[in-house]
């Protein structure tokens, strides 16, 4: 499957509360047909977990990519690739 997104930045939500953030992350995976992958008491209300192996390139822009022990800091024009259990499988 691949994918193509733009990350709002966190000021877009800061008036919802957690509750409001979840339900509208539950949303969007049901919408972009992978309601299995979202993680309900995730780190993050988007936080979510598939068995695949993902490649992220970010174009511009900051973000941190939150995995289940770490956050890894991308920063515009960087890639990671990771999954499997962080490429172990």
């Amino acid at each position: 499957t691949f994918r193509f997104f733009r990350v709002p930045p966190e000021s877009a939500f800061a008036h919802l509360t957690d509750e409001q953030r979840r339900a509208g992350a539950k949303a969007y995976h049901e919408r972009v047909g992978a309601p299995e992958a979202w993680v309900a008491e995730g780190r993050h209300p988007g936080f979510h977990r598939t068995q695949s192996v993902d490649f992220i390139v970010l174009l511009e822009g900051e973000v941190t990519l939150m995995l289940d022990e770490a956050d890894v800091p991308m920063a515009a024009e960087s890639s990671t690739l990771y999954g499997k259990e962080e490429l172990g499988n």
